[in-house]
């Protein structure tokens, strides 16, 4: 059955969502296919669709992926932006839906995540996080984890990948091990895990500090794929569209007066105060005041 509803040997109606086929009897397999040569960003092919002849209805066994990255606030709730200082610790938590697995032999689900140059990751290859089963409540933005007999059900990322890009931003690949074996049943539900980045003194000042996710699953079950958590050789896959979140830092420049307004050589201070954070300091510059009285003291 073509796009538009045609086929060589068969009469089709429909409305260009479901179509009916009238054919000889016997037995179908009914495959998907792509008619450009690639899959639409987060779908998949459709496993083979066996039925014997009777009027039925045949509908693609797949579930799109969709990717999802929040920033972690200090009180739990999730955000897409948030305000750092140079040396603050950030939380970033990465999900994605649940496709249906079954009929693969095996299963790749992998977060590809791009850190800026203002961000530091300590994580090596190797290093394992848990990842949880959840339901996903869209209009809170907030997530609620699967248990059974009162116990998290969680899934194991592996970092399979670390990787200083030219433009100075990282990318760190986490895959998840036995995907199928820990997701099967829990197709149309979220899978999230959390990790931690530092703010550095390359952080943009004034402009945002962006991080991205994407997604990169297997898409074709009617192809063999090894048992590694990584994609290896020519294994198909399909890839998201890119989630990005941002955190924002700023500069502070300090001038200390007299009372009548003029600049103070040499002048010391103390900032104080609940937010404060004095993470990286770029310079300092005193200069001694002139025969009017101006100058200039200034910490950046």
């Amino acid at each position: 059955i073509k796009a538009d509803g045609t086929t060589s040997d068969g009469t089709v109606v429909g409305d260009g969502n479901s179509f009916s086929v009238t054919l000889p009897g016997g037995y179908y397999v009914i495959t998907d296919s792509y008619t450009n040569g690639s899959a639409a960003e987060g779908d998949s092919l459709s496993r083979y669709m066996v039925n014997l002849v009777k009027d039925t209805t045949v509908t693609p066994k797949t579930i799109t992926v969709t990717p999802d990255k929040d920033i972690v606030k200090d009180d739990g709730t999730l955000t897409d932006d948030n305000d750092v200082s140079i040396g603050d610790t950030v939380t970033y938590r990465l999900s994605g839906t649940i496709p249906d697995m079954e009929g693969y032999n095996a299963f790749k689900y992998v977060f590809s995540d791009t850190l800026s140059a203002g961000l530091t990751v300590s994580v090596k290859e190797g290093d394992t996080f848990t990842g949880y089963i959840a339901d996903k409540d869209a209009d809170s933005n907030s997530f609620t984890k699967l248990q059974e007999d009162g116990t998290d059900i969680t899934v194991t990322f592996e970092v399979t990948e670390v990787k200083k890009n030219n433009d100075g931003t990282t990318t760190v690949r986490f895959a998840m091990r036995d995907a199928k074996n820990g997701c099967t049943g829990y197709a149309g539900k979220h899978v999230y895990m959390d990790y931690t980045a530092t703010v550095n003194k390359d952080a943009a000042i004034e402009n945002a500090n962006d991080n991205s996710v994407k997604i990169e699953f297997s898409n074709d079950p009617t192809k063999v794929y090894d048992g590694e958590p990584e994609f290896t050789g020519d294994e198909p896959k399909g890839e998201t569209a890119d989630k990005t979140v941002y955190v924002y830092t700023t500069k502070l420049t300090i001038a200390k007066t007299d009372g009548e307004g003029k600049k103070l050589t040499g002048a010391e201070f103390e900032l104080t105060g609940t937010g404060v954070n004095v993470g990286y300091v770029t310079g300092q510059e005193f200069v001694a005041s002139d025969a009017a009285g101006d100058s200039e003291d200034e910490t950046v």
